[in-house]
Formats: C-alpha cells, structure tokens, sequence
C-alpha cells in the first residue's frame, strides 16, 4: 500500500471506475455515478492527501506486485477510543482473487499490532450480521 498520491489519478481513475458497482453495493450510494470524471478523480485525491497530511483520514493506493493500483483503503481514526473504522475497495478481478479477506486481515492485524489500536471496523466491506 502507498499513500494516496494525485499524481496517478488516472490510473486511480480506472481502478475506481472499474470497481464502481461493487462500491455502490457496498457503500449503498450511487458514487461513483458513471459520468464521474478523471478530474473529479484527481480533485478527490488531493482532498485525501491533504486530509491525510492533517492526520484527519488515511486514505492508501492498493497496489499489486508491479504497483499497480487495483483498490484503495479509507481508515478514519476514532479521536475518542483506540478503534479505526476501515473500508476497501478493489478492482473485480482481484475481489474474485480471495484477496479481500486476506487485505482486512492484514490490515487489522498491522493496526492493532504496532499502532495505538484496538479494534479495526470494516462497516461497510463486512456488514453485521443479526444476532
């Protein structure tokens, strides 16, 4: 994973639309709507690099073995308890891979194990189940 950087938001730009519909289930919105362009793609990657120089959200590139981006991860710290609410995204092939497991796994177990954090919540990529 690399910090979320607008300088490849075209390459961001194709992963996001690729993955759009996935997102839209997930998130129950319609963004991104599929007039969403590569300069709104840009213009939301700088608003999350500044969020993140500021310590306000984290958002990362999920990249593949060749650094390509095929997905991105939002964290959003809780400023009042040790818990990070997480959410992911990737590109279809790669959801059909097995890898969104394994990606929330990691993730978790990276937070909690050497940063301030008890619990990850991935809200939207796992919903609750009813008890």
């Amino acid at each position: 994973m690399l910090k979320v950087d607008p300088n490849r938001y075209e390459e961001d730009y194709q992963a996001l639309m690729r993955a759009r519909l996935t997102i839209r289930q997930q998130l129950g919105s319609e963004w991104p709507q599929d007039d969403f362009t590569a300069e709104q793609s840009r213009q939301t990657l700088i608003d999350d690099l500044r969020a993140f120089e500021n310590g306000e959200n984290y958002t990362l590139h999920i990249v593949d073995k060749d650094g390509a981006i095929i997905g991105c991860l939002y964290l959003t710290p809780s400023f009042t308890e040790r818990t990070v609410e997480g959410y992911y995204w990737l590109i279809p092939d790669k959801q059909q891979a097995g890898l969104t497991e394994r990606l929330a796994a990691d993730v978790s177990q990276w937070l909690t194990g050497y940063w301030p954090v008890e619990q990850v919540k991935f809200r939207f990529n796992h919903p609750p189940t009813a008890q």
